[in-house]
């Protein structure tokens, strides 16, 4: 499904961010119930590229174009409904004398979350994925609670899937002591490079997938003083040359340094002040300083414009994993 955007002469950003999903083919749906609903409220044309590499692992990617303002939206929009998955198990017997679906009823109709019941034979024990979102957690956090509650099961151990790219997985690995520290979570990452599975309590295991979770935008002006304002921000830049009339500057970071990224994007243009937007980042990043420059998973803006040839820059790569490319055209 595409909308297209109002035609202005404000310079487009294209923004790609890539998701987690902690269930593998609902993409499609998530697509159509709330991407669709966030292009018609923030005026955005947002599409689904495909990535063969990580398709196998449930990976998608988001290229949302329009407005640095109604990208910076729309991101936020997408950031809170992406799904959050719990898993715990219990006794078969507990649930059996339950039933399923009246459990599924209940917890549908009172938290307004997903179950899904896996039977683990051997164990005579029910897997139980419970699954809400971002902008509703606080019902989430409730329906975990409560559900181990009725079902006599401990809620001090639930567990996290979190699917990600090969890229970013070897990032998190990088940061793992660093996260279990500030967490209270155990973190591993298997050996297929597609996921980073979370284990501890409620709290500490969603403190963990924030963590691991930082993502963002980003965009730049050739010149010294932007070159060098660039390195200072931790933004990375170099030039890709795409044919003989067009040149993409890229710019990279992570999420966390989108403010950084949205000024380089203002001084670029050569607009005041008054043009800068302030990106909105959830509460829990202020205690993330540490992470800043370890480890980010990928979001690449685009600017499209006429060809400069003084835009090529010196890029220099930093340690980021959420990676932010700007390409100006």
């Amino acid at each position: 499904m595409k909308r297209q955007c109002n035609t202005t002469n404000e310079m487009q950003v294209s923004l790609t961010m890539e998701l987690n999903y902690p269930f593998e083919s609902s993409s499609n749906v998530f697509y159509e119930n709330v991407l669709s609903k966030v292009m018609k409220r923030t005026d955005t044309v947002i599409n689904c590229p495909s990535n063969e590499k990580d398709s196998a692992a449930g990976i998608q990617k988001v290229e949302i174009i329009g407005s640095l303002a109604a990208v910076e939206s729309a991101r936020l929009f997408i950031r809170d409904y992406v799904p959050i998955e719990f898993v715990t198990s219990c006794r078969s017997d507990r649930v059996d004398s339950l039933g399923t679906q009246l459990l599924l009823a209940h917890f549908s109709s009172t938290f307004g979350v997903k179950m899904v019941f896996k039977l683990v034979e051997e164990d005579a024990s029910y897997q139980v994925n419970i699954r809400g979102h971002q902008y509703r957690f606080d019902l989430l956090r409730e329906a975990v609670y409560h559900f181990c509650h009725i079902v006599q099961t401990p809620s001090e151990s639930v567990e996290m899937d979190l699917r990600s790219s090969s890229l970013h997985v070897s990032l998190v690995r990088k940061c793992t002591q660093l996260i279990e520290k500030k967490s209270g979570a155990r973190i591993c990452c298997p050996a297929d490079g597609n996921s980073v599975l979370v284990r501890g309590s409620l709290e500490a295991a969603h403190l963990a997938s924030e963590m691991i979770a930082f993502q963002c935008p980003s965009s730049v002006k050739k010149n010294e003083r932007i070159r060098s304002i660039a390195r200072q921000m931790d933004i990375s830049v170099f030039i890709d040359k795409t044919n003989l009339s067009q040149d993409e500057l890229n710019l990279f970071t992570c999420e966390w340094n989108t403010r950084n990224l949205y000024e380089l994007w203002r001084m670029r243009l050569g607009l005041q002040s008054s043009f800068s937007v302030l990106p909105t980042q959830r509460h829990l990043w202020s205690d993330f300083a540490e992470l800043s420059n370890c480890f980010f998973r990928q979001v690449n803006s685009t600017i499209f414009g006429p060809r400069r040839e003084e835009l090529a820059l010196e890029g220099h790569r930093t340690s980021c994993d959420e990676t932010l490319n700007l390409r100006r055209i």
